[in-house]
């Protein structure tokens, strides 16, 4: 499972003219690969880029992206490595 940063996911949806391509090749191919997914603070960064819930819950099931709990491990995990 990958689970994705809200900044590929928002070149992807606004088609960020620098990285929205790039971004959008790379989901595709990971998307081939493995099972994508995101957590509630992803879900609560992207949703801006939607009139609403629904419209970005559409969005998730067409695009196969799950949703998921990170354990509380995992974060203090990644803390550690963003720390470093």
């Amino acid at each position: 499972m990958i689970l994705l940063d809200s900044s590929v996911l928002i070149d992807v949806i606004e088609a960020k003219p620098v990285w929205g391509e790039i971004s959008a090749r790379l989901l595709h191919e990971s998307a081939q690969q493995h099972r994508l997914a995101i957590n509630v603070v992803v879900f609560a960064e992207v949703c801006r880029s939607f009139a609403d819930a629904d419209s970005f819950n559409a969005f998730l099931a067409d695009t196969h992206i799950d949703f998921t709990d990170v354990p509380r491990e995992a974060g203090f995990l990644a803390a550690q490595a963003h720390h470093q």
